[in-house]
């Protein structure tokens, strides 16, 4: 099956139990590629904890949506 590719936008208690799903298996066709807040340190927390599980750096950090779009 093909893997889809996931950016969140607002990186609130919402994003984190999407990011947990990803971890638990829950949503194993997706990858998560960015995350995006106001705060860049919780952006940066996501796509952190999101490459440690997936063992690879696919997930970065933004602080604009037009980054994270692009």
């Amino acid at each position: 099956m093909e893997i889809k590719t996931i950016g969140i936008i607002g990186c609130g208690r919402l994003a984190e139990i999407v990011v947990d799903g990803l971890m638990n298996g829950v949503l194993p066709n997706y990858r998560l590629i960015g995350t995006m807040s106001r705060t860049l340190s919780k952006a940066e927390y996501l796509a952190n904890k999101a490459n440690n599980f997936q063992n690879e750096s696919f997930c970065k950090a933004y602080d604009s949506t037009t980054e994270l779009l692009a």
